[in-house]
């Protein structure tokens, strides 16, 4: 699946979450030539955020990038993976934070990640703050509104969840209700125009077209 993604005409970043040894050794001796993983840790690890990118369009700057264990102060160890490109058409900075958001209700996982992203935010680069978020989109957009990231002082920000990717606990006794699906995977875009990928331009696979359509539906 992901190496449909690779194929697909101007792509150049690709951003995954819980990644295993043993997956991200048989992707990269898969990934075509242009393309490479900036992973979170340079040692192994069985659980890692990292972004494919493609050479084509964007340099990937390691020194600039880190993946710290304490920028969730509710949940210490627990990573959040920041990695830092340049456009190559204009040297333009982007900055990728890829995140695995702790799940526990009864922490500020959200603001905590807002707050991260916060401190490294400028208007004159691109920011892009994503992940498997464990919440959805309306208790992301009030983090986000808390940290200042969604102002009107700054022309482009889009927080994207283009559709349902998980379904509520069968125990569930909030909203969204028991058994229901939900939108807990988005992307927050600012200082660049973006869009929402349909479906197919994601993976034209009909078994991905066919679940996220059951997912809408409940």
């Amino acid at each position: 699946m992901i190496q449909s993604m690779t194929k697909k005409r101007d792509t150049g970043l690709v951003a995954l979450q819980e990644c295993g040894e043993s997956f991200l050794k048989a992707l990269g001796d898969s990934l075509p030539k242009n393309w490479h993983i900036a992973r979170s840790f340079d040692e192994h690890t069985q659980d890692q955020e990292v972004v494919l990118f493609n050479d084509k369009y964007v340099t990937y700057d390691k020194g600039m990038s880190e993946t710290p264990r304490d920028a969730y102060p509710s949940q210490m160890g627990r990573q959040l993976a920041q990695a830092v490109f340049k456009r190559v058409t204009d040297n333009k900075l982007i900055r990728l934070f890829n995140a695995h958001i702790p799940g526990n209700p009864d922490i500020p996982g959200p603001l905590e990640f807002a707050k991260y992203v916060a401190k490294f935010f400028s208007p004159d680069q691109v920011t892009i703050a994503l992940g498997d978020c464990n919440f959805e989109r309306d208790r992301m957009t009030r983090a986000f509104k808390k940290a200042g990231l969604l102002d009107k002082r700054y022309p482009e920000q889009v927080l994207h969840t283009p559709w349902p990717t998980n379904v509520h606990p069968v125990t569930a006794t909030f909203a969204p209700g028991p058994s229901n699906s939900k939108g807990i995977d988005h992307a927050l875009v600012l200082g660049a125009t973006s869009k929402a990928l349909g479906m197919k331009e994601v993976l034209d696979d009909s078994r991905f077209v066919k679940t996220i359509e059951s997912l809408q539906r409940k």
